[in-house]
This record gives C-alpha cells, structure tokens and sequence, in this order.
C-alpha cells in the first residue's frame, strides 16, 4: 500500500533563457527544471487515441470501477520530453520545463467516457480519495482524474506509478505504465454484469385461506418486479468475500389499508426463494414500506446473499401467507398452496 508522504506538485513555468555574450562558449542550461515526483494534468481537445494507435491501452482493460466512480486509461507515453503529439493537444505540458538528468515522463490520457459506470447510479458524491503512487512517494490529488485530460508523473526512469482510487474503504489502482489493475475488487471484472432491471408480475385469483369451518377467498396480482445485483449496498455496504446481494423488489396487497375486513401478511422466511444452480438461498433481510398512493399497499424488498460467479438465478415466489381477520383477530392460513411464480435472472 502507499506510503504515508505527500509530495506538493508545482504548477508549470516556461523554460527561461540566458543571454550569452557573442564571445560565450558555455551550454545553455534552464533555470528551472522538472525534478521527481511531481505530477501535472492538462485538458485536452476533445480528440482520442486511435485503438490502433502503439500507445493505445484500450485493449488492456484500463478500467477501474467502484461504487461512486469509474475511471479509464486510454494511452500511455513514456518519454524523457513531452511527445509531440501530446504537446500538440495539451498546452500546459507543452510547456514543461525540461527533466533533471536520470527521470522520465509517465503521461496518461484519461479516457473521455470510462468503460465502466459507477455501480451506484444516484450516487451524488465521488470516491473518497485519490492519489498517485510512484517510488514509495504518494502525491494527493484533491479531485479524480478528469475525463479527456492528460494526467503526468515524474519519475526516476523505469520507475513504475499507480493512481489510486478509495471508494467506500476498498482500495484500487490503475498501473500508469501497462494499463493493469492493482488490488482491484475483482468481481467488478469478472464478466457477471451489475444492474437493475425490471421483470414480470405475478397473478394469484381465488386464494382461500382458512380457519376451522370458516374461510376469506381473496386475490392479488401485479405486473412488475424488480432485481437488483450488487457487490455494494448502501443499507449493507460490501457483500461479503465470494458474495453478491441480490434485491428483489415487489408490490403486495399487504398492509392495514389494502383491503377494509383483513390484513393479508405474507410469511417472510418462506414466501420467496432463490436457486442458485445448487440450492434454494434463504433471505437475509427483508422490509416493507407502506404505499398509500393508488397502488395500496406494500412495497417489498427482499435482500439475498448469491455466489459472485454465478450468472443464472431464479427466484421462486409463492404467497405463503396469513390473513388476520381486523374485527376478531383471528388468523386463516392456507390449506394447500398455490403455484409457484418463476422469476429467471440471467446476467
């Protein structure tokens, strides 16, 4: 990991120049120079690397992703002097002040749109620190990397630099040389996409659930449902190691104010399921929020701890329920259950 010590970067100044007397045999040497560990950005047009271009890194997987930002490398240049096709698109490295003898010049253009998108899609603020890593030395940045920019390191030369990423207490670099991950949390890369998406309802006419001699007949239907994949949550944060959540989201005519006789509750532990290929998975939390606008009734949201590898899974929900009668309290429960509905997730 980084080492504790911060290196200020100075901004850019151009080269100053000595007058030398006709008679002056001497080299010219700048006043200024750029020495080790300092570190430069500059925007750039609105132009890209070419994916055939040598310096292109499009193919290397330069991506990082987290749950509040993505970042991308797009090309990379190693050089003793600002390249001319970079100094031709970034002003300000243009006019960098020469290198002090024995370092070199890692420049890395940012990726005007990363491959990735940030795993949280509301998210309103960005990871919590960012910095260049280079020789042991950690130079802060006070913002990421902006996209389109060109971000420069000095160092000694073959000296390697990482830019850092910490985004809700987990660490990932970008290595600004070969363009590969450091430390990456890799389940964000392993091919098992993230995403919400919507999916069927579910109908259920005619239940009858019973008390002795007695029984209410009712029905509840819907055409929506939701699924969520994540390895971060904002109520659970990471999922564990070797783990993905997985939300289910659905409306149900639960509630005190759905129906005006009886409140139907649906049994937590058993109303939904979830088969991962070799076993049913049990929910690991579950809430209800009460709806009182024209759908009456509950929004749930049921949370399960999935394989991270696993890319098929299929939810099985079934109303095992209760009805509580509001006048007498009496509690009807069902005789035989009804069909099951089949929610396949592929991702």
């Amino acid at each position: 990991m980084p080492a504790p010590h911060a290196s200020i970067a100075r901004s850019l100044a151009p080269l100053a120049v000595l007058a030398l007397s006709t008679s002056a045999c001497a080299a010219i040497e700048p006043l200024e120079t750029t020495g080790l560990y300092e570190l430069f950005e500059s925007p750039a047009p609105e132009s890209e690397c070419g994916r055939d271009d040598s310096s292109s890194l499009y193919e290397d997987d330069a991506d990082l992703r987290g749950p509040h930002f993505a970042v991308s490398f797009s090309c990379h240049f190693a050089a003793t002097e600002v390249p001319e096709q970079v100094a031709a698109e970034a002003e300000e490295l243009a006019g960098l002040p020469q290198l002090i003898d024995g370092a070199e010049l890692l420049i890395n253009r940012i990726a005007p749109a990363p491959y990735f998108e940030p795993e949280d899609q509301t998210a309103t603020s960005g990871a919590e620190d960012h910095w260049v890593e280079a020789g042991g030395e950690r130079i802060d940045l006070d913002h990421m990397p902006v996209p389109g920019n060109y971000i420069a390191v000095s160092v000694p030369s073959g000296e390697d630099a990482v830019l850092w990423v910490e985004d809700e207490g987990r660490t990932q670099g970008l290595d600004f040389r070969t363009g590969d991950r450091v430390d990456p949390v890799a389940a964000y890369y392993n091919g098992v996409s993230l995403k919400k998406r919507k999916d069927d309802g579910w109908k259920y006419e005619d239940v009858k659930l019973w008390k002795g001699g007695r029984y209410w007949e009712i029905g509840c239907w819907s055409d929506w449902s939701y699924v969520t994949r994540a390895l971060w949550d904002r109520e659970r944060g990471w999922a564990p190691a070797g783990s993905a959540w997985l939300t289910v989201d659905f409306w149900w005519c639960g509630g005190d104010h759905t129906f005006d006789e009886v409140t139907w509750e649906l049994d937590t532990e058993r109303a939904i399921k979830v088969w991962d290929g070799d076993r049913y998975l049990d929910p690991v939390d579950w809430s209800e929020t009460e709806n009182r606008g024209e759908e009456r009734g509950l929004d749930v949201t049921v949370v399960f701890e999935v394989p991270v590898e696993t890319d098929v899974l299929i939810a099985d929900f079934t109303p095992v329920s209760e009805i509580i009668e509001h006048e007498t309290g009496d509690r009807y429960r069902l005789r035989n259950l009804p069909e099951a509905t089949e929610w396949m997730y592929l991702f």
